[in-house]
């Protein structure tokens, strides 16, 4: 059976510039992965980002944000975020698409619907594509998440599946370890179907379920780089991840 693949720490970096990456990516040693916001760069996006991407000697993921309320994406916004993904420079594409590195995109699970119901050809091969569901205003009850997590399986996305949740109590914290769990018990019955599952709670109650997610059976939790802005709210320093001991031993097994 494949070992799904495991993200370790993600460094989460939103940069406003280039030169703001680089900085960023040399202060990231406690990573095991980067993840690049390309909101603020996207007019920037050229020969020199590409660069940066060939260079980098950690897995990356290149994603942009995905703060649009839960129910509230529109087929306009959507063609939208799809033009961008479109937009981005051949180089960048080349890299993404090249099977030999570790670079992949996480697209956000209602544009892949879209991308489907229009009968888009995917801009990356498949593999190289994670898909995500953020809700952040509530963690959704077990029954709702577990047709979501159902559904995200449902798309062709071979990277990773991503759920983020706002946690307002221990409840939320609770459902995110129990959906951890239960997908980590189908794995062992369902052998082919092999794909991480990263999910971890955000917001001030979040905080401790960034720390534990990894040991309920997460393929990653996120963190800032010191010394730049956190991108999600209850964010800790890779830092504060790295030197924590539930976190060290989750990432020793």
């Amino acid at each position: 059976m494949k070992t799904p693949r495991r993200f370790g720490i993600i460094a989460s970096i939103l940069p406003k510039n280039l030169q703001e990456l680089v900085k960023a990516i040399a202060h990231a040693n406690g990573a095991d992965t980067i993840e690049v916001r390309l909101d603020l760069i996207m007019p920037g996006l050229n020969g020199e980002f590409t660069n940066i991407l060939s260079t980098s000697k950690k897995p990356t993921i290149l994603t942009m944000d995905p703060r649009v309320p839960v129910n509230k994406w529109t087929d306009a916004t959507l063609q939208e975020r799809w033009a961008c993904w479109e937009k981005l420079p051949k180089g960048i594409k080349a890299l993404v698409s090249d099977k030999s590195r570790e670079i992949f995109v996480d697209m956000g699970y209602e544009l892949i619907i879209f991308s489907a119901k229009e009968h888009r050809s995917p801009i990356f091969p498949w593999e190289k594509i994670g898909v995500s569901f953020h809700d952040f205003d509530k963690t959704p009850d077990e029954r709702p998440l577990d047709l979501q997590l159902y559904a995200m399986r449902l798309t062709q996305s071979q990277a990773f599946i991503k759920i983020v949740t706002m946690a307002k109590g221990e409840k939320d914290l609770r459902t995110i370890q129990r959906l951890l769990k239960s997908d980590s018990d189908r794995r062992l019955r369902d052998t082919k179907d092999q794909r991480p599952l990263i999910a971890f709670p955000i917001g001030p109650f979040g905080a401790q379920g960034r720390i534990e997610c990894l040991s309920w059976g997460s393929a990653a939790t996120y963190g800032y780089v010191p010394g730049f802005a956190p991108t999600a709210p209850g964010q800790l320093s890779i830092v504060e991840l790295r030197d924590n001991p539930t976190v060290a031993m989750a990432l020793r097994r």
